[in-house]
Formats: C-alpha cells, structure tokens, sequence
C-alpha cells in the first residue's frame, strides 16, 4: 500500500458513490496530500469502523472528521473499513490491536499513534495535541489514556495514545498473545480483558500505563449518569467518545459534532474539505 510522508490514508469500504472532494482514489486507498511532504509525521490517527452499527452516515462522518484533524495539524490518518486479512481468526474487538502491532513495526517514522474508536471524534479541531497533552506525552509510557475514573470494565480503551517504541510493541505483542485464549472464555470484553488479566498478573509493563483526565482526550458522551461532570464531554473539549447510548438522539448528537467539528475548519479555511 502507498503510504506518503505527510499524508493521510483512508482504508476503504465506502460505495463507489461516495466523493471526497481533492482526494484520489487509487486502488482502494484514499490518498489525501496534507502538511509538510518533506518532514516524516509525528503522529498517526488510527481507527476503525467495523461494527454493523456503524451505519453509513455516521461512519463517513467519524473518518471525514478525522481527516480534517489530520489536515489541521500535518498528521497521518489511517483509517479501515475492512477488517486486516490477518486477523480475521480472531473477533473484531481485537482488531485495534492487530492494526496498531502492525503500524509499530512497520512505520518507524510515526512517533506517537492516537487510537479513536469509530465512536470517538474530534469535537474542537484548533486544539494543539502537544499542548493539550503537555507533559503527558511521556514515551516511557506504554499507553497514554483518559480516564479519570476508573471503568467497572476495565481500562476504556476507546481513545488512547502509544508511543513507538520497543516497550510499547512488546506490550502489544503481550495483549494480542492472549486473543485466542480469551476468545475461548466467550466474554464479551476482548482487549479490556487482555488488559485485566495483566493487571491480576502483574505484568510488568502494564504499570507503565499512564492515565489522564477524561476530558483532556476522552471525554464521556452519554454516560452522564454514571460518571461525574468532570468525565464528561462539554462544549469546547477536544474530543467526545459516545459510550453506552445507542437511542436516536445520542447517535445524531455524536454525528452532527463530529460534522461541525470538520466544517468549521473549512469554514476558517484551515482545510482543503469542503461542504458537499
């Protein structure tokens, strides 16, 4: 697959009918030019819209968010619609981690990888990640994710950053080592599991998995209820991750922020997208 410097890189299963505008279509690939073609990228957005429940409509409005973020601010998207010829053994949870082993060993020139869910977006495009993440952005971490609270699930692992190093691939090699084994135990948390049964172990790596507050990078929408104020999404967070609320008004809710978020960037002019 043709993978360009600065550029972003949208894995396809859109019908033939769907149009970026200033993007070529090549083989499946969505290749959009963005940031500076001559430094390598810093930063990678990942994620995945694989579930039946992703309908078309939110799903092009998740990766179209996305896109913008990365032409905002000079980064790589690697975004699929298809699951990895791979890891097709295994159930979809698990597919996060199959693509995320795979950019580490193979993209020495990202630094950092900013897993999104398909139900995570950016909600305030004009946020600057190494500001906003600041200290933070420690890369003896192994995962870097946001949560103040912690989930009676375990760790949420719906938004998170790595750092590219060797510590953060053996932990990876770690949680996709357990798939087979947890598959067999039928429960329904696949990666949260893996990283469960690390902590009751007391894997070595897992204590170096560093936690922020929600709503500097994964801001609760539509768990009111259960976590306080402070987990949650509000106007001017950076990004919202719909958790929990699958009715009507919560998904066109996460679709028309997700559509805000990018319009307004091609409002200020600050990207090449455009309304439709």
């Amino acid at each position: 697959m043709p993978i360009w410097h600065g550029a972003f890189v949208l894995v396809l299963a859109f019908a033939a009918a769907s149009v970026f505008r200033g993007q070529a279509l090549v083989g499946g690939t969505l290749l959009a030019p963005g940031g500076d073609s001559q430094a390598p990228p810093k930063i990678a957005v990942m994620s995945a819209c694989l579930l039946p429940k992703y309908g078309g409509r939110y799903q092009e409005a998740s990766l179209r968010n996305k896109l913008a973020w990365c032409g905002r601010w000079g980064a790589t998207c690697l975004l699929h619609t298809a699951r990895h010829s791979t890891g097709t053994t295994h159930h979809a949870r698990w597919e996060k981690f199959v693509r995320i082993n795979e950019v580490l060993n193979t993209r020495p020139d990202i630094e950092w990888l900013f897993w999104l869910d398909c139900d995570a977006v950016f909600t305030n495009l004009t946020i600057d990640w190494r500001q906003q993440l600041g200290k933070s952005l420690n890369r003896d971490a192994v995962m870097i994710a946001g949560e103040t609270k912690p989930d009676p699930y375990g760790l949420n692992t719906g938004v998170f950053l790595m750092p590219n190093t060797n510590a953060t691939r053996q932990f990876v090699a770690n949680v996709l080592g357990r798939a087979d084994g947890i598959d067999q135990r039928k429960t329904s948390w696949k990666d949260q599991q893996a990283l469960l049964d690390m902590k009751e172990e007391g894997y070595p790596l897992y204590s170096r998995i560093k936690r922020v507050p929600n709503r500097l990078m994964n801001s609760m929408y539509g768990k009111d209820k259960e976590f306080p104020a402070e987990n949650c999404w509000q106007h001017g967070d950076w990004v919202a991750h719909q958790v929990d609320c699958w009715t009507a008004s919560c998904v066109e809710h996460i679709v028309r922020l997700a559509e805000e978020g990018r319009l307004s960037l091609a409002r200020e002019g600050n990207t090449t997208e455009k309304e439709r």
